[in-house]
């Protein structure tokens, strides 16, 4: 809790179904002690489900989220990247991942993993990643695996160009943009035009996958019965 440095955590295996069980009850527990404010009392109960079944799916994420709480944004995306070795599909793990990599790259300051999302469902940002950086859109709306196809693409392109000879200047030079500037294959165009190609479709695809998202409901926590609940 709190620290600028990660605590040592344990290798990461899947739990038995008892354990798994026992870290869920715990998790249970620490929820309804993090929403009536008992910080310490919550921690001390994620800690020992991380003690039961670090390798629990539920038990990665509540840990990760921690840490992103304690703006410890490098260790939590450890943490997921290695709960992604065991759950590869969970789409909770995923998108959490996708946006610790956005922040780390500064693409992305968010202070909770709430805003982003909400404002993955309003359509407007990841559109606009997509546009800044192909394969930025799609990690944010949790398809990481398609936004690296889409950045790779993007790479490759931008190294064909880059590594052609005289390749950024020909093509100043066919623009018109530089009288001086040597003559270039036409071939360089291929990487220009798949380059620009990858990008529109980017684009294109982002928007269709926001429309398919479901709009999650804002949750809200019950308050106590024995204490006063303020939004």
């Amino acid at each position: 809790m709190g620290g600028d440095a990660a605590e040592p955590r344990p290798a990461l295996t899947k739990p038995s179904p008892a354990d798994e069980e026992k870290a869920e009850s715990l998790l249970r527990q620490y929820m309804v002690l993090s929403r009536r404010g008992d910080r310490e009392a919550s921690y001390k109960l994620l800690k020992e489900a991380i003690q039961v079944a670090p390798g629990s799916a539920a038990v990665i994420l509540a840990n990760a989220e921690d840490l992103v709480s304690n703006k410890q944004i490098k260790a939590a995306a450890a943490l997921l990247k290695e709960g992604l070795g065991l759950y590869p599909k969970d789409a909770k793990l995923e998108t959490l991942y996708g946006e610790l990599i956005l922040r780390i790259a500064g693409v992305a300051d968010l202070t909770a993993p709430s805003e982003f999302q909400s404002m993955a469902q309003g359509g407007k940002a990841p559109i606009f990643l997509a546009a800044i950086m192909p394969g930025a859109g799609h990690a944010a709306v949790g398809e990481l695996r398609s936004g690296l196809g889409y950045f790779g693409v993007f790479v490759v392109c931008l190294l064909w160009i880059v590594l052609t000879p005289e390749g950024l200047s020909g093509i100043a030079g066919q623009l018109g943009l530089n009288k001086n500037a040597p003559p270039v294959s036409p071939m360089i165009w291929i990487p220009v035009v798949g380059g620009f190609i990858n990008w529109v479709v980017n684009i294109a695809d982002v928007s269709t996958r926001i429309k398919r998202l479901p709009i999650a409901p804002i949750e809200r926590p019950t308050p106590p019965s024995d204490q006063s609940f303020e939004l």
